[in-house]
């Protein structure tokens, strides 16, 4: 039997890569970019983006069913009107309050308020947020959601703007990110020791 503990090492675990893929997905994503977008400052935007969440959880706990009824009875048009139909404000907007708070780069702060609609972040940011929001789009297409919100969005197709990227492409970035994690897995394994 697997103790307590064990298993909430385990899930933390799997947090660490959900967010780490996240990252990876975006990544890829700036490798497309027509313009230039670190890939490194996508991957980090890729694990940031959702920060608020964290922040939101406590004010939500309970409420997983509330928030999924008024999506699916077309209360709220999305997870994020739901969040502010409940509590005043949503993820992005508590995010970007504790990004700002911890003086985390002007890009980043607009990652993480504007990634769910790319279009209203600041011009200068407008390429590395769509990255983010089309990674966290693929990680969401290949199961790796961070909640009861994953796949509760809508995919900005203005991404075309910035990515030379078709839709058709979408699903190799998200092979090739898992394939990517399944060799660290394996490198890990092999240098565990016994």
């Amino acid at each position: 039997m697997i103790a307590a503990a064990e298993l909430a090492r385990l899930d933390a675990v799997g947090e660490v890569r959900r967010f780490a893929q996240r990252g990876a997905h975006a990544r890829e994503v700036a490798r497309h970019a027509k313009g230039e977008i670190s890939p490194d400052l996508a991957f980090t935007g890729g694990i940031l983006h959702d920060i608020g969440k964290s922040v939101i959880s406590d004010f939500l706990r309970g409420s997983t069913h509330e928030v999924l009824d008024r999506i699916e009875t077309q209360q709220a048009a999305d997870y994020l009107t739901a969040e502010r139909s409940l509590i005043g404000f949503d993820h992005t907007e508590a995010g970007f309050e504790l990004a700002q708070h911890w003086s985390l780069p002007e890009p980043l702060q607009s990652v993480i308020r504007h990634h769910h609609h790319p279009r209203q972040a600041p011009a200068e940011h407008q390429g590395l947020v769509y990255a983010v929001h089309l990674g966290d789009t693929i990680a969401m297409m290949g199961g790796v959601g961070t909640g009861c919100d994953t796949l509760h969005y809508q995919l900005d197709g203005d991404y075309t703007r910035f990515m030379d990227l078709a839709y058709s492409n979408l699903a190799a970035i998200l092979l090739d990110v898992e394939e990517e994690f399944h060799r660290l897995a394996d490198t890990l394994a092999e240098h565990k020791e016994p």
